[in-house]
């Protein structure tokens, strides 16, 4: 006999909750304020300093100005 293939659709499985998913980095970020050692925003500002104070005096000893 002729199989008879039924016109309904298969059910399928629930899709997974994603609120964890969309949310996650709202209510659990991957990084913290504060946790960075005490020199590091010293540092940054010297280093920043250099290079700032660099880009200005070494093109005007260039041109003896």
């Amino acid at each position: 006999m002729a199989e008879i293939k039924s016109s309904a659709k298969p059910q399928q499985a629930e899709p997974a909750k994603k609120e964890h998913q969309l949310f996650g980095e709202v209510s659990n970020p991957s990084f913290h304020v504060g946790t960075r050692k005490w020199y590091t925003l010293p540092l940054s500002i010297v280093a920043h300093v250099v290079v700032i104070g660099l880009a200005v005096i070494v093109p005007l000893m260039a041109f003896d100005a």
